[in-house]
């Protein structure tokens, strides 16, 4: 069994909110012992495991997923925003937080997630977006997964903005998105969006 049907199962089983201090054995190739730590779980903050649970649960499995490959680079992480209405996300665009042509959000699906590396300089979530190197790392190891950013322009490093509703340029650094198996937002509120109030 696989790294992500074992995330899954045990969110089947116990759900994100209890997946603290949790170790999943499996045999390697050579039928070595190899140990995945899923305690970088345990580091999350019943608030970010709560904003975690929002999301659709193949989309939890994936973050899962993330925040443990993450944990083996180093890189710890902090859980924002996650399932938004569409009159949470209006208000985000109306204050400036989020690009001013956004029709529908993936957030609105609950298939989005505002992730931040934490700085290991000062132990804080890098809301702000300082330490671009983590920032980085995060999004390589993300879009490796499967996960698609905004944060940065397709050689990986030069940052990419998009426009605020006041003309200003943004960079939404930590927003990251799981569209599988849609190829366009549209087909996925075509899909989901009822469930949701979206479309």
């Amino acid at each position: 069994m696989d790294r992500e049907t074992k995330i899954g199962a045990f969110l089947i089983a116990g759900g994100a909110a209890v997946a603290g201090a949790a170790w999943w054995s499996t045999r390697d190739e050579d039928g070595g012992i190899v140990e995945t730590a899923m305690d970088a779980i345990s580091l999350l903050t019943s608030s970010e495991t709560s904003r975690m649970d929002r999301l659709q649960p193949e989309v939890q499995t994936q973050l899962l997923n993330l925040i443990g490959v993450l944990a083996d680079q180093g890189v710890k992480v902090y859980v924002g925003s996650t399932l938004r209405t569409p009159a949470q996300e209006k208000a985000n665009v109306d204050a400036g937080r989020t690009s001013a042509g956004l029709k529908y959000s993936w957030h609105e699906l609950g298939r989005a997630v505002d992730l931040y590396p934490v700085d290991p300089d000062t132990n804080k979530p890098d809301t702000a977006g300082r330490r671009v190197d983590l920032f980085i790392a995060m999004h390589a190891a993300a879009k490796a997964l499967g996960w698609r950013g905004i944060a940065f322009e397709a050689d990986g490093t030069t940052k990419k903005y998009i426009k605020n509703s006041k003309g200003k340029p943004v960079w939404d650094a930590g927003h990251l998105e799981w569209r599988s198996p849609h190829a366009t937002i549209v087909a996925a509120i075509a899909a989901e969006g009822a469930a949701y109030g979206v479309g």
